[in-house]
């Protein structure tokens, strides 16, 4: 709600009922069935009255239901004929909001997952963007750029983009170099709301000391669509164990925009 007010966005809540055998649609794969409204169907009314206890001026809401055989197939189904800019799901109470199933959801969507842990945000949000500012960095990292910098302007916040590289000749020229590779990254004629947190070591050793000490709201990362944390890169699972508070996970390949700020 609060991401919806700041970016002029339609909130959906999207019901998947997975319960019931379904026939599926026509074409469809997935197997998925959509509830059409006034069907009197109890996640229809489950729905509704979320919805009346959810302060919202200024923000539409919709809502639906689909029977699926799984949530990551009726997230399928819905975003085939629905666009959307971020998919929001409250992440697993383990030591990491992300496991297997949060990657399968992520391999179905094209928009960015951003998994909540339930923990209000500070009253200035502060949020973290790891990056690989590297030479040869695989990937998109504009993506997260892009998404950060949109997040951070309009929900008012700090960002902090973390990047480290091992210590080997000047620091300072290689702090030099990682800042001139990040402005590279900012959308056209922006000089950026983000500051870069550069550290000198291994990645995976000091970015989840990082992550942990500044306790960030919200830490954004790109992701590919892994089947597994363990798969995922040694970094990024080193820096998603190390978060508490929500964690974005950014598709690397594509193009992004958000609420028409790229």
């Amino acid at each position: 709600m609060l991401l919806a007010r700041h970016l002029g966005l339609r909130l959906e809540l999207l019901l998947c009922e997975t319960q019931r055998a379904v026939a599926g649609l026509p074409g469809d794969e997935c197997g998925a069935e959509r509830v059409h409204p006034g069907s009197n169907d109890e996640g229809e009314q489950y729905l509704e009255a979320l919805r009346q206890t959810m302060m919202s001026p200024g923000v539409e809401i919709g809502s639906e239901v689909i029977r699926a055989p799984s949530l990551a197939a009726g997230l399928a189904q819905k975003l085939h004929y629905t666009h959307a800019q971020i998919v929001v799901k409250a992440g697993r109470v383990t030591p990491s909001l992300v496991g297997p199933f949060e990657w399968q959801l992520l391999g179905r969507c094209a928009a960015p997952l951003l998994l909540t842990t339930g923990r209000p945000w500070r009253a200035t949000p502060r949020f973290g963007a790891a990056l690989d500012l590297g030479e040869r960095a695989p990937g998109t990292p504009g993506n997260v750029v892009g998404l950060s910098e949109a997040l951070a302007r309009h929900c008012n916040a700090e960002l902090d983009y973390l990047y480290a590289a091992p210590a080997r000749g000047s620091d300072g020229r290689a702090a030099s170099e990682a800042h001139r590779r990040l402005c590279a990254l900012l959308p056209a004629g922006s000089p950026g709301v983000g500051r870069l947190q550069y550290c000198s070591g291994e990645p995976a050793g000091v970015l989840p000391r990082l992550v942990a000490g500044r306790d960030y709201d919200l830490l954004a990362v790109g992701a590919g669509s892994s089947s597994c944390l363990a798969d995922c890169g040694h970094v990024t699972a080193a820096l998603l164990r190390a978060s508490a508070g929500d964690v974005l996970l950014v598709p690397v390949a594509g193009a992004m925009t958000v609420a028409g700020v790229h």
